[in-house]
């Protein structure tokens, strides 16, 4: 099913209960300055459910920000948050109440173990307009995504679970205070690592950036993984980056999303910092050594969520603890594992490493020892980064986004998440996206003509999704020609790939 909207100076947002109702006008004049103010965090709230006596309803919460509110105001959010759920629940016990809207809050729950839940609440961006000497505050909800929300607040949660344990595991082998100490710990640096006025599609999707190379370079990556994991058997996986794409995994998928948003937002940025203006590797220089990423790399800065993640496990030296490496839970079952992370050039080399009661302590001799394996044995380090530099000085003729729900492949022209996209842009792309998600009509295709006349499509195919932006069309374009341009650049960039 095809679907055709027309904007003509009006965002709407369509729904069920609010299908013509618009929620943002373009003033006729008068208007003199206009203050936005974007999304911010208001409240986040961790709680399990127990029998309380009145007044004590507190008890139940395992942690609150902001923590500048009182106990008074934390009680109130746990028992409007409960009454919600309860009462959904009783229509939906599988899927009680996922998003709440107000005038000026938006509040998203999660349930991501069995009676614990997360509540996470965000103010709705405004915007004030002086007008005739009045001051005119309008709230701009249909600007802040449901399934972003939801995407950020699962975010949060997994990044706790990965470097912490599950709740439930922590609750057994240290009992609620200690769950209590970690929550503290942990979530207002993973809070202050999150962009909350830029929540969008990207955001939504949480996509994967994989560099496609050929043959003899895949063949060289796989050599070398294979190699590595049979010299040094304690390694039980291995994550290969050439910047921010991912070219080898041995994770499941979900760890593998985890792991590489990790990467890609917290230690790459930081390597990237740090090393500055850092020359491409020559294929006529040698290849410099393999440097190991820990807790010392980047500073002593211990409120960053960076040095906490990248100090869980301690590498002793004799009986000197000396460094720190990340320490990860990871599977179903928890199991610990240790991160090494190695920079060579513009690639970054992960490898997983068990630290269980049965597995073997790693020391400075093995990180030593595997440093100067992989700068042996990457002798086709500076092909790989000649063909990405390649990619990416191709100029990009169209806008546009790709995401495969099945593998979770992101491609895109749009740089640094789509932050050059306009508000107004990305609101309706949020849009697209939901109208493919929730429609009962089976829509396969959207097509937006917006009110300065750039044409926005949307398509979905089985489980991917694909968008394409057009800046510059002639006023006079039909949907024929905006379809012919469509097919144009799937024939360019996705020929080997059935999205129609």
């Amino acid at each position: 099913m095809i679907r055709k909207r027309h904007h003509k100076g009006n965002i709407r947002k369509r729904g069920r209960n609010h299908k013509n109702k618009t929620r943002f006008k373009m003033s006729a004049g008068g208007v003199r300055s206009t203050v936005r103010v974007p999304s911010t965090l208001a409240n986040f709230l961790v709680y399990t459910p127990k029998d309380t006596k009145e007044g004590m309803e507190h008890q139940q919460i395992l942690y609150y920000w902001n923590p500048s509110d009182p106990i008074e105001t934390q009680s109130k959010l746990l028992g409007l948050s409960q009454a919600f759920i309860n009462f959904t629940s009783k229509f939906s016990p599988n899927q009680p109440c996922e998003v709440a809207h107000y005038e000026k809050h938006t509040s998203v729950f999660l349930e991501p173990e069995p009676t614990y839940w997360i509540v996470m609440r965000c103010t709705v961006p405004t915007s004030t307009k002086h007008k005739d000497g009045k001051e005119v505050i309008e709230y701009r909800d249909y600007e802040l995504d449901d399934a972003a929300l939801k995407s950020t607040q699962k975010r949060i949660y997994q990044i706790f679970k990965m470097f912490n344990g599950s709740f439930l595991s922590i609750i057994k082998s240290g009992g609620e205070e200690s769950l209590k100490a970690k929550l503290a710990e942990w979530i207002p640096r993973i809070i202050s690592s999150i962009k909350f006025d830029r929540m969008n599609l990207f955001t939504t999707f949480e996509g994967v950036h994989f560099l496609p190379v050929d043959r003899n370079v895949y063949l060289g990556v796989q050599t070398f993984v294979q190699s590595v994991e049979n010299t040094f058997p304690c390694i039980k996986q291995t994550f290969f980056l050439q910047e921010d794409h991912l070219v080898w995994s041995g994770l499941e998928q979900e760890d593998m999303r985890v792991v590489y948003s990790f990467l890609c937002s917290q230690v790459i940025p930081a390597l990237r910092s740090e090393s500055n203006n850092q020359s491409s590797l020559s294929s006529s220089d040698p290849l410099p050594t393999a440097r190991l990423v820990h807790s010392q790399s980047f500073g002593k800065d211990q409120t960053s969520l960076l040095y906490t993640s990248l100090s869980g496990y301690s590498l002793t030296k004799g009986n000197e603890t000396i460094k720190a490496l990340p320490l990860f839970y990871l599977g179903k079952n928890d199991e610990p594992c240790a991160l090494m992370i190695y920079q060579l050039g513009k690639i970054t080399c992960s490898f997983i490493v068990g630290v269980g009661p049965n597995d073997d302590p790693i020391d400075v001799t093995l990180c030593n020892n595997l440093a100067s394996y992989i700068t042996n044995k990457l002798p086709f380090a500076h092909v790989l980064e000649e063909h990405f530099n390649r990619r990416q000085l191709l100029e990009e003729q169209y806008r546009y986004v790709y995401f495969n729900h099945i593998n979770l492949a992101l491609k895109t022209s749009f740089k640094d998440k789509g932050s050059a996209i306009p508000k107004e842009i990305m609101t309706l792309l949020n849009q697209i996206h939901a109208d493919f998600e929730k429609s009962t009509e089976g829509v396969s295709e959207v097509l937006i003509r917006t009110h300065n006349d750039k044409w926005i499509v949307g398509r979905k195919s089985d489980q991917r999704e694909f968008f394409v932006i057009f800046d510059e069309t002639n006023k006079s374009s039909h949907l024929m020609d905006i379809s012919d341009e469509v097919k144009k650049l799937s024939a360019t960039y996705f020929n080997n790939i059935f999205i129609d």
